[in-house]
C-alpha cells in the first residue's frame, strides 16, 4: 500500500504539472488481476454496489473499474487506494493501481 500511496504523489504532481485544478473532477480507472472467474465476478459486483462501473472480463480474469471522483484532493486519492486494496484483498485479487486522464 505505501507504494500505491507513494505513486499517488507521483501522479499528483504530474495532474497539476498537466493543468488539473485540486478539487475539481477527476474521472479514475481502478485495475484488477484475478485468478478465478468467481471472484472476478464477485469483485466486479461489489465494485459497481460501491458505484463504480466494472468492466468485467472473465476470459482475462480482470476487472477495470471506472468513476469520478468529485472535488477531489491527494487525501481522497489516499483513501481511495486503501479501499480498493482493501477490496482486492477480499476477493484475491492484485490491485494494479489507478489511472486518470485529463
Amino acid at each position: 500500500m505505501a507504494d500505491q500511496k507513494a505513486m499517488n504523489r507521483q501522479t499528483w504532481a504530474a495532474l497539476k504539472s498537466e493543468g488539473f485544478a485540486p478539487g475539481s473532477d477527476l474521472p479514475v480507472d481502478a485495475y484488477f488481476f484475478l485468478t478465478d472467474e468467481a471472484s472476478t465476478r464477485a469483485l466486479g459486483a461489489e465494485l459497481q454496489e460501491g458505484g463504480w462501473r466494472a468492466d468485467v472480463s472473465v476470459d482475462d480474469l480482470n476487472v477495470v473499474a471506472s468513476c469520478t471522483i468529485a472535488r477531489v484532493r491527494l487525501t481522497d486519492l489516499d483513501r481511495m487506494v486503501d479501499e480498493l486494496e482493501a477490496l482486492a484483498a477480499r476477493h484475491g485479487a492484485e490491485f494494479d493501481g489507478w489511472g486518470a486522464q485529463l
